[in-house]
């Protein structure tokens, strides 16, 4: 495909790509000068283009270093903003129920890698929200543990995409801990959480992946309609 072939989202993304091409061995870009001039582009369009790569974290400029590709593994293959707007004109939920398919699969292999696998640091960031979770007095501190939890399982996963995944989680219930004075007990997930934390200190992947099984159980059915969000 040339640049004045296809939609502009298609060109976009096609001129991003051939930017990205244009570095260096040390993952240096060119200036903005030179890569308009090897494209054959203006500068408005190299402009949206490198706008794309920067929110994306592809690349990133320094003050006089110039412009410099990032690795791979920072790179963000599921955006969230995309998602926050998706949720936004989700009429008929049909985002947000695959969006809850997705967690429902991947969320308990993720359990699993970050008990096998993720550091001593990751492992702790879950079990702390798991006791946030099972001493939260108030609504808003349940929901912000809440989300916290299952944010800090996906991104404990030695898996790369995994861990881009988590921002799957937050914008469910984005508006939801508005209130932190409302009180709440909630013990009908203590069991799993407990179940969970002793995984993720005795490392058993096989425990982890069955708890976070039970955890969305308890979870998923109750993420919040889109009128209360």
């Amino acid at each position: 495909m040339s640049y004045r072939k296809g939609s502009s989202d298609e060109r976009r993304a096609w001129l991003a790509e051939k930017i990205l091409l244009l570095c260096d061995a040390t993952r240096a870009l060119p200036s903005h000068e030179a890569i308009a001039g090897k494209l054959g582009v203006s500068g408005t369009r190299l402009h949206e283009a490198m706008s794309r790569l920067l929110a994306c974290g592809a690349i990133k400029v320094r003050t006089r270093l110039g412009m410099r590709i990032l690795q791979e593994d920072q790179w963000q293959i599921v955006d969230g903003d995309v998602v926050r707007w998706r949720l936004s004109f989700d009429t008929d939920g049909a985002f947000r129920a695959a969006i809850v398919a997705l967690r429902r699969a991947f969320e308990p292999i993720a359990a699993g890698d970050a008990a096998q696998g993720a550091t001593a640091e990751e492992r702790a960031r879950v079990i702390s929200a798991c006791a946030n979770r099972m001493h939260a007095k108030t609504l808003g501190a349940y929901v912000q543990a809440h989300v916290e939890l299952h944010a800090a399982v996906m991104a404990a996963s030695p898996n790369r995409i995994m861990r881009q995944m988590a921002c799957l989680v937050s914008p469910l219930y984005h508006s939801t801990a508005a209130d932190n004075t409302v009180p709440i007990r909630v013990e009908g997930d203590w069991p799993a959480l407990a179940m969970l934390t002793l995984a993720m200190r005795d490392r058993d992947p096989i425990a982890a992946r069955e708890a976070m099984e039970q955890i969305n159980t308890f979870d998923l059915p109750h993420i919040p309609s889109k009128r209360c969000v």
